[in-house]
């Protein structure tokens, strides 16, 4: 066996290998996977940050227009003229319904609800055959 007592300088030069071989380990198994992790997370932040800084403008605007919404009927709102569109209904309901042989239609009283107004029609028509309701 080996009964050989190492010299002081070999000593220190096996001393210097083992750390360098800790040093080497350390940064192999350690150091280097740790730093390549930050780095990606570091990269994966960047669209996130940007993704929330995007997220908080459209609060932020989301929640000036629901104040202007809100405020709104505080403001003086313009008049709503009368308006009647009876014609034109009539005029294309009668191209719509011209090749049926007879019609009805049925007109509800106007109901204003806000800034809109609506008319129920009820139409029932007859007509020769199934092609001319096709056409």
């Amino acid at each position: 066996m080996m009964n050989r007592k190492f010299t002081a300088r070999e000593a220190w030069l096996l001393l210097l290998l083992s750390v360098m071989l800790l040093a080497l380990f350390y940064y192999l198994a350690l150091y280097r996977p740790v730093n390549l992790e930050v780095e990606r997370c570091a990269a994966l932040q960047v669209p996130v940050e940007e993704d929330l800084e995007l997220q908080m403008m459209k609060a932020t605007r989301k929640k000036k227009m629901v104040d202007e919404l809100e405020n709104a009927p505080e403001k003086q709102q313009g008049e709503l003229l009368p308006y009647n569109n009876i014609k034109n209904e009539i005029t294309d309901l009668y191209e719509a319904l011209s090749p049926a042989a007879t019609y009805n239609l049925s007109f509800s009283e106007a109901v204003a609800s806000g800034n809109i107004v609506r008319r129920d029609i009820s139409i029932s028509f007859q007509t020769e055959n199934y092609q001319k309701v096709r056409s």
